[in-house]
């Protein structure tokens, strides 16, 4: 009877040991897979920053597209005297459709009077070319107003758009 207990606390004895050495390698796992986790975890974060970089690059990319084919046109109907309404309105009026989705609805009412009002005047350029018929005098103050208005100082243009066209 003595030889069994002390066989059966050999036995207790010999799985302890076995017993603390699974112990070690299961904690040991363990430690490897909280490595890999917090590792996992950094380059999740660096990859939705560099996400976000490009986000931000690719807004001021497609805002500042919407800034120049504004300015272009304006700087063409500076440099004409009378908007291009075959070339550049066509990309005024593209500028216009994607300023609804990249800017307030200020910036888009803006480029929209633009639209409108570079139409007023080329149809007063057309009264006063003898193209139309209309009043001359009535037609170039319409003509010097709305050129004034838009071409003699691009600040109107700068105030619309600056604000929003830094992407941060």
């Amino acid at each position: 009877m003595e030889q069994d207990i002390l066989a059966s606390i050999n036995d207790i004895l010999a799985s302890t040991k076995e017993w603390e050495w699974v112990n070690v390698l299961a904690l040991g796992v363990a430690i490897l897979a909280l490595v890999f986790a917090v590792w996992a975890l950094i380059l999740a974060m660096g990859s939705h920053q560099a996400a976000q970089h490009a986000k931000k690059a690719v807004t001021f990319d497609e805002r500042f597209s919407v800034y120049k084919d504004a300015e272009n046109f304006l700087k063409d109907w500076h440099r004409r005297g009378r908007p291009d309404l075959d070339d550049g309105l066509p990309s005024l009026i593209a500028a216009w459709s994607r300023s609804q989705f990249l800017f307030p609805e200020t910036v888009s009412d803006y480029l929209k009077t633009v639209w409108d009002d570079a139409i007023a005047a080329d149809n007063a350029r057309n009264i006063m070319d003898g193209f139309a018929e209309g009043d001359d005098e009535k037609a170039a103050k319409i003509d010097a107003k709305l050129t004034k208005k838009h071409v003699e100082n691009y600040d109107r243009l700068r105030k619309a758009f600056m604000p929003h066209i830094k992407v941060v």
